[in-house]
């Protein structure tokens, strides 16, 4: 079972990455996937936290720190460092197909935490802005949440993730966002 779903996972690497390519899309996603392209996007949050929160800005800036330092934690020292799956692009049996269009990571595929630490993110903004400006609830959730899938996507366009590291990456920082919002609500900050 655990064979059949790999090589399910590496058929449908090879078909995005190997035939759904343009040449606008590989110039665009090499830059799109960096995290410093973000910066403008992180200030602007950052911002808005601080015109809204005031003096409690520091609430949701724990949880935002708190939560990188957990999905870092969960996707690079748990995770990678005991399933030890090799990326795409460290693949022999994909070499010829392989449409690389970065420097591939030294470090191990499974799971992405590209996916996992911008679907965290995505789920703490969206609850955060959504509590700030009610009127665009569904606007923050659907606008993150396509900003993450896109960051996602694009691991997989340029040839460094398997789409279950990026689906897996996806689950689990969802997951440790809602348990750490959670949290922070119980807590009575949200």
């Amino acid at each position: 079972m655990l064979a059949e779903l790999i090589a399910w996972d590496q058929q449908l690497f090879t078909t995005i990455n190997g035939g759904w390519h343009s040449p606008f899309l590989d110039q665009i996603f090499p830059i799109w996937r960096e995290k410093t392209t973000w910066i403008p996007l992180y200030i602007l949050i950052l911002a808005s936290l601080i015109y809204k929160r005031k003096s409690k800005v520091w609430q949701p800036l724990l949880l935002l720190g708190l939560g990188l330092l957990l999905f870092d934690t969960f996707s690079s020292q748990l995770l990678k460092k005991n399933v030890m799956r090799l990326r795409p692009c460290r693949t022999a049996s994909l070499e010829e197909e392989l449409h690389l269009l970065v420097t591939c990571g030294s470090g191990y595929s499974f799971t992405s935490s590209h996916a996992t630490n911008h679907f965290g993110l995505a789920y703490l903004f969206a609850q955060l802005l959504s509590s700030d400006y009610k009127a665009y609830k569904t606007y923050f959730w659907i606008g993150f949440l396509l900003w993450a899938f896109s960051i996602a996507y694009g691991q997989l366009y340029v040839g460094v993730h398997f789409p279950l590291d990026l689906l897996c990456g996806a689950f689990l920082g969802l997951s440790l966002s809602a348990l750490l919002y959670w949290g922070y609500k119980r807590l009575g900050w949200g």
